[in-house]
């Protein structure tokens, strides 16, 4: 078994067969402007997982924007 990052994945290979895919995610904590004072890099299996992680920085930060390279997944508000 190996594993190996490519671009914005990382890949694990056992015998061969690819069995998990995880991609970078960056999470950033921002004021009401949108101007950012926190990052945090999640490695997830697709949009879902990363949105359900990013959550748990709302206890630290009122918003939370979700990023993968260029394309904003979600952005989170404090309830």
């Amino acid at each position: 078994m190996h594993a190996a990052s490519i671009g914005l994945h990382h890949v694990v290979v056992c015998e061969g067969k690819m069995i998990e895919e995880r991609k970078a995610y960056v999470a950033f904590g921002v004021d009401p402007a949108g101007i950012a004072c926190a990052t945090y890099e999640l490695r997830c299996a697709n949009d879902e997982e990363a949105k359900r992680r990013a959550e748990d920085y709302l206890d630290a930060h009122e918003i939370i924007e979700l990023w993968i390279d260029v394309r904003r997944v979600a952005r989170l508000k404090r309830s």
